[in-house]
């Protein structure tokens, strides 16, 4: 945003010694942070957002340039739904216009970027509005097959598979501390070695191979099974889950 301003009067001799007596003017920029943080949070669409970390909190300001701050850059959350060059032009507006009623300054550039989108309605509500647009019946419906699904059962087991993993790892190393002397007590690993060499054939042996067949069929369907589909789409590559979809059904 660019403008210009009329050249101020020259003061006469007998007003430049008064000026001189009364001081100079100086504004901070925090007050300009303040002013201009007021002005976008009376934006309609603007979403004031507290965060966890400093400097995270939004709406978020900067300002560099001389003279007296002339570009300022603001990050800001906008409630969904929106329309992102309103949005934009009304905040880049109410800055301006604040920036001139309470300093008479005129920045040269105002940057909006939208950081983040907040979401107040529930996913119930969502999938009704989508439900009740007019182009909703026009709209085909997306394959269940690319809808979010939920994770894969060999992810599970993967996962315990590599924490036992890490487990025979570490004691492994343990082990190896102990025969390096570097740290005291009895070694595991070569008692399991020795318990495992001493094995024979007893009773149990059948039925543990037969567990064993069967884990392992069963992990082999786990690997091979297709994931379920966890949610239901309501039109426009909008997913909601299974309970946010009955509870949609049973809104008035």
């Amino acid at each position: 945003m660019t403008g210009t301003t009329a050249p101020p009067a020259v003061p006469s001799e007998s007003s430049s010694a008064s000026v001189r007596t009364r001081g100079s003017t100086s504004v901070r920029d925090r007050v300009r942070h303040r002013l201009i943080e007021h002005a976008v949070s009376g934006v309609h669409g603007v979403r004031p957002q507290s965060g966890a970390l400093p400097g995270r909190a939004l709406p978020s300001v900067r300002l560099a340039g001389e003279p007296a701050a002339s570009d300022i850059r603001i990050e800001v959350a906008a409630a969904w739904p929106f329309d992102g060059g309103e949005l934009v032009g009304d905040v880049q507006a109410a800055v301006a216009a604040e920036l001139w009623a309470a300093l008479g300054e005129e920045p040269r550039r105002i940057d909006v970027r939208l950081a983040r989108v907040v979401a107040d309605r529930s996913a119930a509500e969502v999938a009704a509005a989508y439900q009740r647009r007019p182009d909703a019946e026009s709209t085909p419906p997306e394959p269940r097959r690319a809808g979010p699904k939920r994770m894969a059962g060999a992810s599970t087991v993967a996962t315990l598979v590599a924490i036992a993993l890490v487990a025979a790892g570490v004691i492994a190393l343990r082990d190896t501390l102990i025969h390096l002397g570097w740290i005291g007590g009895a070694a595991w690993c070569p008692g399991v070695a020795t318990a495992l060499g001493g094995a024979h054939w007893s009773w149990w042996t059948w039925p543990a191979a037969v567990a064993v067949g069967v884990i392992g069929l069963a992990l082999l369907v786990l690997a091979v099974a297709p994931r379920r589909v966890r949610a239901v789409p309501v039109g426009d590559a909008v997913w909601v889950s299974r309970d946010s979809a009955r509870a949609r059904e049973e809104m008035p």
